[in-house]
């Protein structure tokens, strides 16, 4: 992941390198004794960072003047030399990771906190989790004001049945923001797994805005993917995420994890059972607290995983040496996993699929893995198959706890 991020970094700025670099043909000047092919009036729109088949495609030909500024080469050598300087300096690992790997939303950015300082009050939105204490009901909205015809999808954050909104402290020091969503499921009251709750672990560009619609069963929804497996589901926000304060780091999100682990032992009591479920990022976390096997984990969910940070677009994710840069080790940690372990990976994502298969030689107690023909890292948690493959584990192959 670090690799990649890094990449794309400087395929940005070799980008722009390239729509900056002088033309070394005159704009009247055709390429060749051919006559000039016809030039579509329709201009094409110049962006910042366009791509380099955008650039090609452009008619040399055309008189048409290029509104993009030219600079001299001394200037491009200064922004690729001020690129290294933002990520190598200083040249400490934690640092260089935290600047490439995490991508924090703002609070605000993507939902909004909201609040009632009485009963009969009107909401207001909060700036911070200091002003909880001062609320009589907290309850999250999205940023964006959704079509009347879709705000039945919303209404379930406001009902304390279906949500409820939580804060608690990491042994790091950072307030996390989390939201427990409670299955509506009536198989559940009867039922003796009940008590069953999953803890979802987010990516690392995205905070809880991105998981509070209720339109789809897993794409989108914490709420659709606790009715669909009849059990509660807790997500939250990484350390520097939205409204959950401190900074987001390695260190960090595996404290964050394992503080809202606790949290819901606290909460619910010794009968809890736990399935640890990571989507991206959220799976080195998971990984990280399953292989300290905690009481009441009954089950790893492990979607779209990477091996480590070098080894997420490696061609062998077991070998990429032992180099000071490389972070989540998750390679590492899997064998120390007791829990039944289930796999699933899109064969289009960019990280590459060699990467679960090294988790899966390494595991423990693996189970049948779900591998997604023409998935991606974006649209895998959409395919129907993935939401009947998860329903199957959560309810028949998960760790049955001892009474």
């Amino acid at each position: 992941m670090v690799v990649d991020a890094i990449s794309l970094r400087f395929s940005l700025v070799l980008d722009q390198i390239f729509a900056l670099m002088p033309r070394e043909v005159e704009v009247n000047q055709p390429l060749s004794n051919s006559p000039p092919r016809e030039v579509s009036p329709r201009r094409i729109p110049n962006r910042v960072n366009s791509s380099f088949a955008a650039r090609l495609r452009r008619d040399p030909t055309s008189t048409e003047e290029s509104d993009e500024p030219r600079y001299s080469v001394w200037y491009l050598l200064y922004q690729v030399t001020r690129l290294f300087c933002w990520v190598g300096c200083p040249p400490v690992p934690e640092l260089i990771t935290r600047k490439v790997a995490f991508h924090p939303r703002k609070a605000k950015e993507n939902y909004f906190l909201m609040g009632k300082p009485t009963h009969e009050g009107e909401e207001i939105v909060l700036d911070s989790l200091h002003e909880i204490k001062k609320m009589k009901s907290v309850h999250l909205a999205p940023a964006r004001k959704p079509h009347r015809a879709l705000e039945h999808n919303y209404a379930w954050l406001q009902d304390q049945r279906s949500s409820e909104v939580f804060t608690t402290k990491t042994k790091q020091g950072s307030q996390l923001l989390g939201l427990w969503v409670k299955s509506n499921c009536r198989w559940v009251q009867s039922h003796s797994r009940s008590n069953r709750v999953i803890l979802f672990s987010d990516s690392n560009a995205s905070d809880l805005g991105h998981w509070i619609h209720q339109g789809a069963i897993l794409g989108k929804s914490l709420k659709g993917l606790a009715d669909f497996l009849c059990a509660d589901v807790v997500g939250y926000d990484y350390s520097g995420f939205g409204y959950s304060t401190g900074t987001a780091c390695e260190r960090n999100i595996y404290a964050d994890v394992e503080a809202i682990y606790n949290h819901i032992l606290k909460t619910r009591g010794d009968d809890v059972e736990i399935v640890l479920m990571g989507f991206s990022m959220g799976t080195a976390a998971s990984i990280d607290l399953a292989s300290k096997q905690p009481k009441k984990l009954v089950g790893l969910v492990l979607v779209a995983p990477f091996a480590s940070a070098f080894g997420a677009t490696s061609k062998d994710p077991d070998n990429v040496g032992c180099f000071c840069l490389n972070r989540f080790l998750s390679i590492d940690k899997v064998a120390h996993i007791t829990v039944p372990t289930l796999l699933i990976h899109g064969s289009k994502d960019w990280i590459s699929i060699k990467n679960s298969h090294a988790l899966e030689r390494r595991l423990p107690n693996p189970v049948e893995p779900l591998y997604v023909e023409g998935r991606d890292h974006c649209d895998i948690l959409d395919d129907p198959k993935v939401a009947e493959r998860v329903w199957e584990y959560v309810f028949n192959e998960t760790r049955v706890q001892k009474q």
